[in-house]
Order: structure tokens, then sequence, then C-alpha cells
């Protein structure tokens, strides 16, 4: 039998802090019970949340706040952002690796007349997110969620098997990984729409090639690239016109002026492509992504002493538990506090609208009146 024992103050404090998250109705309804069952299944001595409950709590609040209910349904603003995103962070994730494939290929085989394979591992993620991007398009919903899923999994299964001998790869690529499950969360959204329809026939073009043309355009730089070999066997590659710049996009093998006019006219135009959407569709896209560029930005300056100082030992040093709260709390609290953030905008500009309106009748009413 268990014994009783009264669960520590600060315990509660930071419980009742997670359940605050929660939407103000919901923890109105529910919030005395939930915290009482989480506090009934602490154990003695216990003084902080453990941290897969704290990420449930929180990935939960998160739904709620997206406005999940129940069996799945949700805000039809968010359904609909969702598919946008689902379908364009699909594009990226076969987009981005076949840019620098592409272009290392033709390199190796240019300079040295090498033929160079990619890894299994990257062929097969391309393939999997290239066939969810076009299940997307079309109504097989559960095949393109799967399909996202399993691209996730795969991700991941490739940074836990090189982990105990390359723990810098996962740090250096987790920002990948929070894109992936972002991306196959959106596409599991119950009663979204095909991300084509949201987006319209002309952006849907638009977004196809531009995207298109930044895949290609390093493979081509290096096919107009000039090369000359000294005398000791050493080389020199210049981009076409003699040009070079370094990428905003990216380190590339060559990187000239067609790329730089190239790559500026296509994310012109990617962004003309999002800013013509739906407004309460166009506020909830940086909401989604925020958590994977944050991740991106600041993850490589957080852990730049681990990147240096674990390559260094052999065996490598490996994450601390503080490390990996850092890698998993960032990008869920990114997407909750953007969450919570654009719901209280929104509801602020309700009521201000609604007051405006008020003053519009009552202006109205005062003149009739009058008149």
């Amino acid at each position: 039998m268990n014994e009783q024992h009264e669960p520590d103050g600060r315990l509660e404090w930071w419980y009742t802090r997670l359940l605050a998250l929660f939407p103000p109705g919901h923890r109105a309804e529910y919030g005395d019970e939930m915290l009482g069952v989480l506090l009934a299944g602490t154990r003695p001595g216990q003084r902080l949340p453990r941290l897969g409950e704290a990420a449930d709590l929180m990935g939960s609040a998160v739904w709620m706040r997206l406005g999940g209910r129940g069996a799945g349904a949700v805000d039809s603003r968010w359904a609909d952002t969702a598919a946008v995103y689902g379908l364009v962070a699909s594009l990226l994730l076969v987009l981005a690796p076949a840019r620098y494939v592409a272009a290392d290929m033709l390199y190796a085989a240019r300079l040295d007349g090498m033929l160079l394979r990619p890894s299994t591992g990257v062929l097969v993620s391309m393939l999997l997110w290239g066939l969810a991007a076009a299940a997307a398009c079309t109504r097989w919903s559960v095949v393109s969620a799967g399909l996202a899923w399993a691209g996730a999994a795969h991700q991941v299964w490739l940074l836990a098997a090189a982990y105990p001998e390359q723990p810098e790869l996962l740090v250096r690529r987790w920002w990948m990984v929070v894109l992936m499950l972002s991306a196959a969360f959106a596409l599991s959204v119950r009663g979204r729409v095909r991300g084509g329809s949201v987006l319209g026939g002309v952006r849907t073009g638009v977004l196809a090639v531009a995207l298109t043309v930044l895949t290609v355009l390093p493979a081509v730089e290096v096919l107009l690239a000039e090369t000359s070999r000294h005398a000791d066997g050493g080389y020199e590659i210049a981009s076409w016109g003699g040009y070079q710049v370094k990428s905003f996009l990216g380190e590339q093998p060559v990187h000239g002026a067609l790329s730089a006019a190239l790559e500026a006219a296509c994310v012109l135009a990617l962004l003309g492509c999002l800013i013509g959407l739906a407004p309460a569709v166009r506020r909830r896209l940086p909401v989604l992504g925020m958590p994977a560029l944050l991740v991106l930005v600041t993850v490589p300056s957080v852990f730049e002493g681990f990147l240096m100082s674990t390559v260094r030992f052999d065996p490598p040093v490996l994450l601390a538990a503080g490390e990996w709260a850092y890698l998993v709390l960032l990008p869920l609290l990114t997407l909750l506090v953007g969450v919570v953030l654009l719901e209280r905008a929104e509801r602020h500009a309700h009521l201000v609208g609604l007051g405006l309106a008020a003053e519009r009748e009552a202006l109205l009413r005062r003149t009739g009146a009058a008149s």
C-alpha cells in the first residue's frame, strides 16, 4: 500500500504556472481537477515537474490555444495556416538538401572528375518529404501526415544513432528536427484543407517557381564558373562575371552576381505570396515558423563552447540535462508564447473594433435624432 505524502509547495506552484498556460475557460472548468491529478501522481521529495510531464502540459496548452477540442477539431484559421505551413515546410525540407547536394556533386565533378554520391539517409529523407509535399496537395491528408511523421522519425533515428560518437551533429541539426516535427504536426491537423487551395493557383505557381530557382541556382553557378589550375596542382574557381559575394541563404561552392540577383528576386516573390494571404493566416504563419527559426539562430551561439569542446574528447562530451532542457523547451515555449500573444492581440483588436462600431452606431443615432 502506497504511503500518503504531502506534495512540496514549490512543486504545486510550478504545476499552477504550467496550468496557467491553458485558456481561461479550460482552466475554470478543469483546472482544480487537473492540479489534483498532477499532485496525486508525484513522488516523495519531488520538487519540480518531470521534463516529459512539463512538455506534455505545454503541448496540450498549445493545442488548446490553437483551438483544439476533444476529438481534434481545430479553429479554421489555424487549420488553413497549418495547411500552408505544412506544404511550404515540406517543400523546404526537400529542396534545401537538394540545393546543396546538386551543387557539391557538380563542384567535385568539375574540379576533380569525381562522382560524389549523396548519403542514403539524405536521399531517403528527401524522398519522404517529397512524397509528403505531393500528398499535401491532394486530398490524401492521412497519407501526407504519415509520410511527414516518417520523415521526422527517420531524421531523429539518424541523429540518435550518431549521437554517441557525434553529439555535435544533433545540436547543429536540431533546428531541422524542430522544423520537421512542426511540419508533421501541421499536416496532421484535422479539418485542414489543401495548402494549394489556401494559397490559390497563382501564388502556388509563384511559390513553386521561386523555390525551384533557389534550388538549382548553386548548381547553375558551378556550371558557369570559370576554373583554372596552377602548376603546383592547385586551382581557382571564380563565379560567372567575376563577382563573388557570400550568400545569405547559406554556404555554397560558388556565389556570384547571378545568384545574388535571382535569390533576392525569389525571396521577394516568396514574401509577396505570403503577404497576399488572408490576414488571419498571415499572422499565424510566423508563429508556427518561429520555433525552428529561433533554434537555428540561437543554438549555434548558445552551444558554441559545447560544439568546440566535444570534438576534442574521445569519447566525446554528451549533452547535460540543462542543455537538453534548453533544446526541448525553447521551441515549445516559443510556440506557446507566440500563440498566447497572437490570441491576446486579436482579442484586443476585436474589442477595439466592437467599441468603434458602438461609437459609430451611437453617432448615427444622435445624427438621426437631431435631424
